[in-house]
């Protein structure tokens, strides 16, 4: 390979490897996090992977934040920043500041 293909496979694999991380959720964090997906098979008592427990976590994460959305707290914070232009730089100074101290 030239040095330029090898470049683009080692970003590609990053990538990769971030993504996958990400979807893994608190697995890719850490050295036993694991433990919280897997059970012991009934018949062999060998230690298996058990996806529906990481996609339960998940649904539950976007549940949360399904409902989160539709709260007045956030339409006041997305309205906030539409006033603000979007800057975070006000919004630690300014009136979202007060009304995240003051809540």
């Amino acid at each position: 390979f030239e040095s330029r293909d090898t470049l683009t496979l080692k970003s590609t694999r990053k990538a990769i490897h971030r993504y996958i991380k990400g979807l893994a959720g608190s697995i890719g964090h850490g050295n036993t996090p694991w433990q919280s997906y897997v059970q012991p098979n009934e018949f062999t008592q060998e230690i298996e992977f058990r996806p529906y427990l990481l996609v339960q976590e998940q649904k539950i994460e976007i549940r949360f934040r399904e409902f989160l959305v539709y709260t007045q707290l956030f339409s006041a914070f997305v309205e906030s920043r539409i006033n603000l232009g979007g800057s975070a730089e006000n919004d630690y100074n300014g009136k979202s500041a007060q009304r995240i101290a003051n809540w």
